[in-house]
């Protein structure tokens, strides 16, 4: 009986060391963003830039979603390789990977890259290529806000437009 009782207060200090990182993770995981990041860090993201609604928004969609809530990301796609996802008005060139497997397009292809991206062939060009795992693609900004596909290995291009 003394035994039991002994490792009552050893059980109690366990419990306590176990619960409050996850009361602590919790509590973190519900606060806003302006509070769970330094200024220069929202700044840096651009979060700044958001509306008061849309920062709301994105908060509660944190919130119900948690920390570890949907990847854009492929499953296949190494995580570190996947880069931000860039601003498509911008006038700066995209580069970032085919999620899977590319064997080629045709008019009507849709095209999912790693930062989550999706992207329709609207050019009449057909390219046949030899199938390849998660090939680099670069996005160029052409005239009038079109965008032209390129893909690593591949000599042609096409005209895309961005759908997601």
């Amino acid at each position: 009986m003394t035994f039991r009782l002994a490792r009552a207060p050893l059980l109690i200090l366990t419990l306590v060391l176990v619960a409050a990182p996850l009361v602590q993770a919790r509590q973190s995981a519900s606060a806003p963003l302006e509070e769970r990041m330094s200024h220069a860090e929202f700044m840096r993201l651009g979060l700044d830039k958001l509306s008061p609604a849309q920062l709301k928004g994105l908060n509660s969609w944190l919130r119900s979603h948690g920390l570890n809530g949907p990847s854009m990301d492929s499953p296949r796609v190494n995580q570190a390789e996947a880069p931000p996802v860039p601003d498509t008005k911008a006038d700066t060139d995209i580069h970032s990977r085919i999620a899977g497997t590319f064997h080629g397009w045709e008019s009507g292809t849709v095209m999912t890259l790693a930062n989550g991206q999706q992207w329709k062939v609207m050019g009449d060009s057909q390219v046949m290529s030899r199938s390849m795992d998660h090939p680099k693609v670069t996005l160029r900004k052409g005239f009038l806000g079109s965008w032209i596909l390129s893909v690593d290995g591949v000599r042609e291009t096409t005209h895309v437009r961005r759908i997601h």
